[in-house]
């Protein structure tokens, strides 16, 4: 089962500056959602963006558009954040998993911002992704079989079914 964590990234004036956030604690498969809308862009454009996600996978970096084409690209970034002539500040999403043998797995992704006034800013966000466990991953059980044995033993097996295929036979005995 994927959880869905959003982080918040919020600027209002450019400067030199470098931000650590608070590290997040991530439990199995877990996406990420990186909103950067709350970085403004009154004053200077956001040409550039350079993201690590930590996790050894290939940094990626955006850049702004020279020309926005209103035909094909929505103008809504435009009219809620004020982002006028698009932005590469918008929300990206990264999906993490401890892949590893240890219980838990500590990284760091990086966000590194370039304006058009040459500014660079800095973002880090520590993660630490711990083994979802079996029991994370049980959810909305549904009664997929029922065995009754005669009323001397009395016994019930019940077989559940989870939204994610998870298995689980427990075994009722009354006496």
């Amino acid at each position: 089962m994927s959880k869905n964590t959003n982080i918040y990234f919020n600027l209002s004036a450019v400067e030199s500056r470098t931000f650590y956030n608070n590290p997040i604690l991530l439990k199995g498969e877990s996406t990420v959602n990186y909103i950067l809308t709350g970085i403004k862009e009154d004053s200077y454009n956001v040409l550039f963006l350079d993201i690590n996600w930590g996790d050894g996978s290939a940094p990626l970096t955006y850049t702004k558009d020279a020309v926005y084409n209103y035909r094909e690209q929505s103008i809504f970034d435009e009219i809620l954040y004020g982002k006028v002539g698009g932005s590469v500040c918008v929300q990206y999403s990264y999906p993490y998993s401890n892949q590893t043998n240890t219980y838990s797995l500590k990284l760091t992704s990086n966000f590194v911002l370039t304006y058009n006034s040459g500014e660079k800013v800095y973002f880090y966000q520590p993660l630490q992704i711990y083994h979802g466990s079996f029991y994370d991953d049980i959810v909305d059980l549904v009664a997929i079989n029922t065995q009754i044995l005669p009323v001397s033993a009395n016994t019930t097996f019940v077989n559940f079914e989870s939204k994610n295929n998870v298995q689980v036979i427990p075994s009722l005995l009354t006496i």
